[in-house]
């Protein structure tokens, strides 16, 4: 088994050296022993010292656009996609003389 080296940054593994992998490949990620004990020695003290508390969870009052904004802030959601031709807001029905469409092609399949 090839085995690769690298650390994590932004919840991403970023290779040491001029690696290449195919994109989608599964990979194993196993910390090193000594970087692991190490981390969680910091994220005990984190939370003794009550700083890794998430202010999105602590504040219940943050609206969805609050939470999403700060996501894609992140990188962790994409912006949206804006809508190619924009649906216009004083848009009316029309009456259309015959059969529904949606009858017509079930008439047809039949």
């Amino acid at each position: 088994m090839t085995v690769y080296h690298g650390v994590i940054q932004d919840n991403r593994v970023v290779l040491e050296g001029d690696v290449q992998l195919a994109n989608g490949l599964p990979v194993e990620v196993r910390p090193r022993e000594s970087a692991a004990r190490e981390h969680i020695n910091t994220v005990d003290e984190r939370r003794r010292d009550g700083l890794d508390k998430d202010p999105i969870i602590e504040n219940p009052t943050v609206t969805e656009d609050d939470f999403k904004m700060r996501l894609r802030a992140e990188g962790r959601l994409a912006p949206p996609i804006p809508r190619s031709v924009p649906t216009p807001r004083n848009r009316r029905l029309i009456d259309v003389v015959g059969q529904p469409l949606s009858e017509q092609i079930i008439a047809e399949r039949c």
